[in-house]
C-alpha cells in the first residue's frame, strides 16, 4: 500500500521504518522549509520514505478545508490508498473538514465514525463519559470560558494544588498549569485565557500525585482488537509529562477501563487512554484520550500487535485479526529526544533514580540503517539544553509531590 502520513515526530519517523519494511510505501508531508530552518534539517528525514512534499500550511486547524484540498491533491497526486494523520492537529483538522463540507469518503483513514471523536478527544466530554461507566476520575473544581467566570471559583487551601488544564489540544507547555494558591490561579486563569485564541474551556481538576500510566491500542464500534498497558517510568518534565523511558505491564484493570471507555464511546481507530495512579485511594484516574496515534507508539510496535498493520487493514476495508496478548516488561527509551532533555535538567536525587533504572535490558530511539533522523534529534536536544528553549519544566518537585501524597 501507499500511505500518506501528515505529521513528523519521533513516532512518525518509527513508524515509516516499520511500514516500508512491512512493504509498504510512505509519503510523508512535512512542514514548510523557511520554518524548519536549514536545510541540514530537511535532508535529515527518513531514507525509508517513498517521497516528501512541502505543506503549504504550519497549522492545519487554521485553515482546515483548504489543508484538507491541499492534502487529497497531494493523496490524488501519488496515487495513495490511506491517508493516515498521526498528529492531533492534523486529526482533528480532518475531523472539523469531514463535518463542514462533504468530504467524508474522499480518502481512505483508520477513522471510524466522526462524530464519537470529541466524544473521547474532549477532555470534559471524556470526563462525564468515564463517570458513567464507573471510571474514577480527578476531583473538578470548575469549568472557565471568560474572564468573569473566575469570581465564581472558588477552592479552599488545603485543596492545593490544582491543575488547568484547556479541554481541547495536546501537550503540556502551552496546555496546562499548576496552581498554589487563589492568587495564583486567578494569574495563571487569566494568562491561560488571554492566549485562548480556540475559545476552549479550561478544567480546574485536583492534582494526582502518582505516576502516569496508560493503554494503547485499536478499536473497531469500541470492541478492543488490540490494547498494550505502559507505566511512563521516567517522564519529561519529570513528575508528569511526555514519555522519556516507558515500560509494558500486566495490568488488567488498566485494559479494563480502556475497554469500557471504548466500548461505551463506539470509536474505531487508534486510540490511547492516559491515567495517572493516586496512591491515596490505590486507584487509576482517567486523565484524557488521545483518539490518535500516540508518542510512546514506539514501544508498542514491539510488543507483539501491529497497530499500524491494523490501521491500514481496517482503512481499506479488510478483515482486521485481534490480537490481545503482547510482551510484557519490555522497556523504551527516547535516549536522544526526551530522556536526554530530562537528565539535563533533573536533580541529585533524580539522578539516583535515573543510575538504578538505567541497568535494564532496552530498545532505544536509534536505527544505525537510518541514522540521520536520530542524529537531528540529538542535536535538537543539545540545542535546547544548552540554549535553555521549548523546555517544559516539572510542575512540582520531588519534595512538593510527596508532601500531596501524603494528605
Amino acid at each position: 500500500m501507499r500511505v500518506l502520513i501528515p505529521d513528523i515526530g519521533q513516532h512518525v519517523t518509527e513508524s515509516v521504518r516499520w511500514l516500508s519494511r512491512s512493504c509498504h510505501q510512505v509519503v510523508q508531508v512535512i512542514p514548510p522549509t523557511k520554518r524548519m530552518g536549514s536545510i541540514i534539517k530537511r535532508l535529515a528525514y527518513s531514507r525509508y520514505l517513498y517521497a516528501t512534499v512541502e505543506s503549504r500550511y504550519l497549522n492545519p486547524l487554521e485553515d482546515p478545508i483548504g489543508w484538507y484540498k491541499f492534502i487529497k491533491s497531494v493523496y490524488d497526486f501519488y496515487s495513495c490508498d490511506v491517508f493516515y494523520p498521526f498528529a492531533y492537529k492534523s486529526v482533528t483538522a480532518y475531523i472539523q473538514a469531514c463535518s463542514k463540507a462533504d468530504f467524508q469518503g474522499n480518502m481512505r483513514t483508520p477513522y471510524g465514525n466522526n462524530t464519537h471523536y470529541w466524544e473521547i478527544s474532549d477532555k470534559l466530554e471524556a470526563l462525564k463519559l468515564a463517570q458513567r461507566q464507573g471510571v474514577t476520575v480527578p476531583d473538578l473544581f470548575g469549568v472557565i470560558q471568560d474572564l468573569e467566570d473566575i469570581s465564581h471559583i472558588k477552592i479552599t487551601g488545603t485543596r492545593f494544588p490544582v491543575v488547568l488544564k484547556r479541554t481541547r489540544g495536546v501537550g503540556i507547555r502551552k496546555n496546562v498549569r499548576i496552581s498554589w494558591s487563589p492568587n495564583d490561579l486567578t494569574k495563571a486563569l487569566q494568562e491561560m485565557i488571554t492566549c485562548n485564541s480556540m475559545k476552549d474551556k479550561i478544567l480546574i481538576q485536583e492534582y494526582v500525585p502518582g505516576d502516569v500510566f496508560d493503554v494503547g491500542g485499536f478499536a473497531i464500534d469500541g470492541e478492543l482488537y488490540c490494547a498494550v498497558p505502559q507505566r511512563r517510568t521516567i517522564t519529561l518534565p519529570l513528575r508528569g509529562g511526555v514519555a522519556a523511558v516507558n515500560d509494558t505491564i500486566e495490568d488488567k484493570r488498566l485494559i479494563h477501563y480502556a475497554e469500557k471507555m471504548m466500548k461505551a464511546s463506539k470509536w474505531s481507530g487508534p486510540f490511547q487512554v492516559e491515567f495517572r495512579y493516586d496512591p491515596r485511594i490505590h486507584e487509576y484516574k482517567l486523565m484524557e484520550i488521545n483518539a490518535k496515534m500516540w508518542g510512546s507508539l514506539p514501544l508498542s510496535l514491539r510488543t507483539g500487535p501491529n497497530i499500524l498493520e491494523m490501521a491500514l487493514r481496517f482503512a481499506c476495508n479488510l478483515p482486521v485479526k485481534k490480537k490481545m496478548y503482547y510482551k510484557k516488561g519490555i522497556r523504551y527509551r527516547w535516549l536522544l529526544g526526551q530522556e536526554l532533555i530530562a537528565m539535563a535538567y533533573a536533580s541529585k536525587s533524580d539522578w539516583i533514580q535515573f543510575f538504578l533504572r538505567f541497568f535494564k535490558r532496552s530498545y532505544y530511539d536509534i536505527d544505525l540503517k537510518d541514522i540521520l533522523p536520530d542524529l537531528l534529534r540529538a542535536y535538537a536536544s543539545i540545542c535546547a539544553i544548552l540554549f535553555k528553549s521549548n523546555i517544559p519544566r516539572p510542575l512540582l518537585n520531588k519534595e512538593q509531590l510527596e508532601a500531596v501524597a501524603r494528605r
